[in-house]
């Protein structure tokens, strides 16, 4: 956010996955929120995702999804990772209406998928190949979206659901 072309607000996050069929196997976030610090750490072992993070440290089972919202697989998985602190997410999915969503390339059909539960109220999108086209969600007052600029079909089975 900006006033008067002065930053008043800044968030940055910079995320690294390492995947195997479907499986979070590596994770390594750092989030500057406004000047608060945050990070998130994961590497799978025997006894499951061993996190360290500024919210959360400790060993989940599973096969969690993360919040950087990849792949629509990460719908029917009931946990997520948050890449901003590492905290374990206990997620709801509601919907799956399909709308027009306004992309850099132009308009394109999109799935609308609701999250709720443990993250905030968030809407997230998809095109028919699965892809994340973006996402929305309400903060301090006003709707925040944030899009793609280059959607890539070949990456979707990167995160294909593993059992």
């Amino acid at each position: 956010m900006r006033i008067v072309g002065v930053p008043v607000y800044r968030y940055a996050l910079s995320s690294s996955e390492v995947w195997d069929g479907g499986r979070l196997m590596e994770l390594d976030a750092a989030t500057d929120d406004n000047g608060s610090h945050k990070s998130a750490a994961a590497t799978r072992g025997p006894n499951g995702l061993s996190i360290k993070g500024s919210a959360y440290s400790g060993v989940i089972g599973g096969n969690p999804g993360t919040t950087t919202y990849w792949s629509p697989a990460f719908l029917k998985r009931p946990v997520w990772i948050s890449t901003q602190d590492g905290q374990p997410l206990s997620v709801t999915v509601r919907s799956g209406r399909i709308e027009r969503f306004s992309a850099p390339s132009g308009a394109v059909e999109a799935t609308r998928w609701q999250i709720g539960g443990g993250l905030a109220d968030l809407d997230l999108f998809y095109d028919r190949s699965g892809e994340w086209l973006g996402s929305e969600f309400q903060a301090r007052g006003e709707t925040v979206r944030m899009v793609t600029l280059d959607v890539d079909a070949s990456l979707s089975p990167l995160w294909i659901d593993a059992a």
